[in-house]
C-alpha cells in the first residue's frame, strides 16, 4: 500500500491553472504544460550547500528525520548524495561511467563513510550517490546533500556538485557566524545565467533552477551574545540580529536567512535522545545547584568536574546536545510548582518542546519561505 501524501495546495492551484490553460495552447506550449504538470507531481527538491564543516549534514538528517548521512569527513562527504523516498533502504553508488553499485546502510543504518571503497571504484569514477530511505518525510521532499564549498579543486561549483544545485527547486545555503567570500561566490553562481544555461545543455527535460535560495545560519549558540552588536545577553537575541545583518549584507541573494542549531534539530527529529541520556540530565536537574552552574559554564568543565554522574554520559549528552542543548535541558528538567518531578521528562524530549530552542529549521518552517 502506498504511503499518503500531505495536501499541496500550491501545487494544486497551479495544476488546476494549467488545465484551464490547456485548451487555449498549441502542441509546442501545451507540451511544455504537460511538463509542468509532470513536475509538480514529483517531489520538491531540495539541495543543501555551505562551505566545509558548517553542519550541512546535520541539517540534513533534520529534514529527512534519520541519522543517515555522515557528519564525520569520508569519501561520502566528497560526493553529492541524493535522498528520496523508497520502500526498501538502500544505497546506488552510481558511476561517471553509466552503471550502478547497489550497497545496504551500515551498522548505524547509515551511508557508508567508505561508499567508494565498498564499492570497488575509486571516488573519482563516482558521479553521486543515490540513496532510498522508507521515510514519509521524503514523499515530498526530496534532499540533495552537496560537498563543502573548498572541498572540490574547482570553485564555486563543480561537476556534479554544479548539476544538483542548478537542477533543484530550492538550495538551503548554510552558513556559520558571518558570510565568507566563497559564500557569496557562490551564491551568486547559484542564480547566475551560466549554471542555468549548462543545466538545460546537459539535461533538457527539466527547467533550469533552482528558483529559491534560503541561507540558514546553523551554530548560533556558539555565538557569545556580548559579540554582536546590540545584543542582549539571550543566545537568540544574538542570533536574529546577526541573521538579519547577514540577509542585509546577502541583499537579493536569498530570500532570508534563518538561525537554528542543526545539532538539536537532528536529536529532535530523529529522535535519538535516549531514555538513559533523559535519566542523565534528570540528575544533573536535581543536583547540587553551585556544582551544576559551574559544570555548565564550558564544554571543559562539564566532562571533567567531579559530580554524581559518570563523565561518559556527559560526553554522550554533548554529543547529541552540545552545552547550549544541556542548559536548555537542564531548565526543563528542574521541577517547578507547574511541572513537578513526575512530568519534566517529556517536557524535554518532545519535538515540540525542542523546537523552540532549535529554530525555524524544519521542513514546513523552511520551506515555506521558498
Amino acid at each position: 500500500m502506498s504511503q499518503p501524501r500531505r495536501p499541496r495546495p500550491l501545487c494544486e492551484a497551479v495544476d488546476a491553472l494549467c488545465r484551464a490553460l490547456l485548451p487555449h495552447t498549441g502542441s509546442a506550449l501545451a507540451a511544455q504544460v504537460h511538463q509542468v504538470r509532470a513536475r509538480l507531481q514529483e517531489p520538491l527538491e531540495v539541495a543543501v550547500t555551505g562551505r566545509v564543516s558548517v553542519g550541512k549534514s546535520t541539517l540534513v538528517n533534520a529534514l529527512i528525520g534519520r541519522a543517515v548521512a555522515p557528519t564525520s569527513a569520508g569519501e561520502c562527504t566528497r560526493l553529492v548524495t541524493r535522498f528520496n523516498y523508497g520502500s526498501v533502504d538502500r544505497v546506488d553508488v552510481v558511476l561517471c561511467s553509466g552503471g550502478s553499485v547497489a550497497l545496504g546502510l551500515d551498522a548505524d543504518a547509515a551511508v557508508p563513510s567508505d561508499v567508494a571503497t565498498r564499492a570497488g571504484v575509486a571516488v573519482a569514477e563516482v558521479s553521486h550517490l543515490q540513496v532510498s530511505l522508507s521515510s514519509a518525510l521524503l514523499l515530498d521532499l526530496a534532499v540533495i546533500d552537496t560537498p563543502g564549498l573548498g572541498a572540490l579543486e574547482r570553485a564555486p561549483l563543480a561537476g556534479a556538485q554544479h548539476a544538483a544545485v542548478a537542477g533543484a527547486d530550492a538550495v538551503l545555503h548554510v552558513l556559520t557566524h558571518r558570510a565568507r567570500t566563497e559564500d557569496t561566490a557562490a551564491l551568486t553562481a547559484f542564480t547566475g545565467t551560466d549554471a542555468r544555461a549548462a543545466f538545460r545543455a546537459d539535461t533538457a527535460a527539466r527547467p533550469p533552477g533552482p528558483a529559491t535560495v534560503l541561507a540558514v545560519l546553523n551554530k548560533v549558540d556558539t555565538v557569545a551574545a556580548e559579540s554582536v552588536l546590540g545584543a542582549d545577553t539571550t543566545v537568540w537575541e544574538a542570533a536574529q540580529r546577526l541573521a538579519a545583518e547577514q540577509a542585509a549584507v546577502l541583499g537579493s541573494l536569498v530570500v532570508d536567512v534563518l538561525p537554528t542549531v542543526g545539532l538539536l534539530a537532528q536529536t529532535c527529529e530523529t529522535g535519538s535522545l535516549s531514555a538513559a541520556d533523559v535519566a542523565t540530565l534528570r540528575a544533573l536537574a536535581t543536583g547540587d545547584d553551585a556544582t551544576r552552574s559551574v559544570m555548565l559554564a564550558s564544554t571543559e568543565l562539564f566532562t571533567s568536574l567531579e559530580c554524581a554522574v559518570a563523565p561518559g554520559d556527559r560526553a554522550r549528552l554533548l554529543d547529541s546536545l552540545d552545552l547550549y542543548g544541556v542548559q536548555c535541558a537542564v531548565r526543563c528538567c528542574r521541577p517547578t510548582r507547574r511541572f513537578p518531578q513526575a512530568a519534566y521528562g517529556p517536557r524535554c524530549t518532545t519535538r515540540r518542546g525542542w523546537r523552540r530552542f532549535a529554530g525555524d529549521w524544519t521542513p514546513c518552517s523552511l520551506l515555506g519561505r521558498t
